[in-house]
């Protein structure tokens, strides 16, 4: 009698089992239908022969682009970039549930954001940049909770930012579209963001103080807006900084209070060009010993530029130029011979401010890297220095509008690379060296 119950119980065991596991099997058949019905509809929206391996002659997920799960065999990524594709996308795309990454970037997709996006809950990562995208992004893309990469540059989407929420979202780029009105303070809840691009759109406004929040932000693109206002003293607390880029603004004020230098000890790239920035260059800034390119052209800075700017050994790219640097005499240029600590420098740009003296001859120890060397419309007088043709990477010159006088050195005809070269609206007298004639790129 034992038996025979123990044989019973395992034969329902046995029966429920087998039931789990046609259900099972159903439920995941049902599923990959769904995905590969989901993937035809996309396919049908868009225009281009990128996709020719999306038909039945296939499993779906052999095909070009669709990336499936090991276990399941559902579809969690779609990566089409640079597939020369057109049209639109579908929102039958909220039918791929177990979608985690889609890279549709650089193709010459139309139309809107599907609204669909925001019931895709296990999306980690969507990249639709450099595209003819248009129409408000949906605030739908809110709901999508464990997205960490929103990458939308360069198309064409207007109104205000969306974004408001995200405490996953690691890397936001918004670049090189229609936005207008301010930079969300919501922002400042994204709190694991350490790379934010809002770049060339029409933002305009204060730099949100709770920006500053932001404590793993390492990339903070601003430029090409029409922001207002002083850098908000919060900024300053984001020392894993990494690139900060707030260029052609509006926004004004002094940095000399602020200790650059020791803010953001990590910093390689610092952009401040065309504002309207003033007072002196903060003589910390020569502690950020891995910067490579400083940019501080078109401001209303004065005074005299720090002496020891050769602590930046890893400088590559130094612009100064349209200020009000120098007072017009002998020692403005002091900071000069320390530059050639500067071994990698490749574009040394001075030129417009109000430097004057003697151009030192340690000028020709300069990087021989040294490619573009602009000094023009300063108050630079004395001789050109023989030396400067040691630097034979030149391929610009421009030290016209000075106070030069004496001859044109015949170590010019060394500078075999220069393709642009101006004396102009100098002092200089006697002949122009013949050597000049063998500079077959100018």
């Amino acid at each position: 009698m034992e038996k025979s119950r123990t044989k019973f119980l395992l034969s329902i065991v046995a029966v429920i089992t087998l039931v789990s596991m046609s259900f099972t099997l159903a439920m995941a058949a049902l599923g990959n239908e769904t995905d590969r019905l989901a993937l035809l509809a996309l396919k049908d929206e868009l225009v281009g022969g990128g996709l020719l391996s999306w038909n039945a002659s296939l499993h779906f997920c052999e095909w070009q682009g669709v990336r499936c799960g090991g276990q399941h065999q559902r579809v969690i990524g779609l990566s089409l970039a640079g597939m020369k594709l057109g049209g639109s996308i579908s929102p039958s795309i909220r039918n791929l549930s177990f979608l985690r990454e889609v890279n549709f970037s650089n193709n010459s997709l139309k139309g809107n954001i599907p609204r669909a996006f925001g019931h895709l809950k296990r999306l980690r990562s969507l990249n639709l940049s450099y595209n003819n995208l248009q129409g408000n992004i949906p605030v739908d893309l809110n709901n999508c909770s464990n997205l960490q990469f929103l990458m939308l540059r360069d198309n064409s989407f207007p109104g205000k930012i969306p974004i408001q929420s995200g405490e996953n979202m690691i890397k936001l780029s918004l670049a090189s579209n229609d936005f207008v009105g301010g930079i969300p303070s919501s922002l400042g809840n994204l709190s694991s963001l350490d790379y934010l691009q809002l770049g060339d759109n029409h933002l305009e406004g204060d730099i949100p103080f709770d920006i500053g929040r932001l404590y793993n932000l390492k990339t903070l693109v601003l430029r090409q807006n029409n922001l207002s206002g002083t850098i908000p003293s919060s900024i300053y607390n984001l020392s894993a900084m990494r690139a900060l880029a707030i260029g052609s603004n509006k926004l004004h004020g002094s940095l000399e209070s602020h200790q650059l230098g020791f803010a953001f000890p990590e910093l390689e790239i610092l952009h401040f060009g065309d504002n309207q920035f003033s007072g002196r260059i903060p003589a910390s800034v020569t502690n950020i010993s891995g910067l490579k390119d400083f940019d501080i052209h078109s401001n209303a800075f004065s005074g005299l530029v720090p002496e020891n700017m050769g602590k930046l050994q890893n400088l590559v790219f130094f612009y100064i130029d349209y200020n009000h640097l120098g007072i017009g005499k002998g020692g403005d240029l002091d900071f000069l011979p320390s530059l050639t600590n500067c071994s990698r420098l490749n574009d040394l740009d001075i030129h417009h401010n109000r430097l004057g003296g003697v151009l030192p001859n340690s000028i020709a120890n300069l990087s021989a890297q040294l490619e573009h060397l602009f000094m023009g419309g300063n108050q630079i007088s004395g001789s050109i220095p023989q030396g400067i043709g040691n630097l034979d990477k030149l391929k610009e010159l421009h030290i016209g509008e000075n106070l030069f006088t004496g001859e044109v050195p015949t170590s010019i005809g060394k500078l075999r690379n220069i393709g642009r070269f101006d004396l102009s609206l100098n002092r200089l007298s006697g002949e122009i060296p013949s050597c000049i004639g063998n500079l077959s790129r100018l």
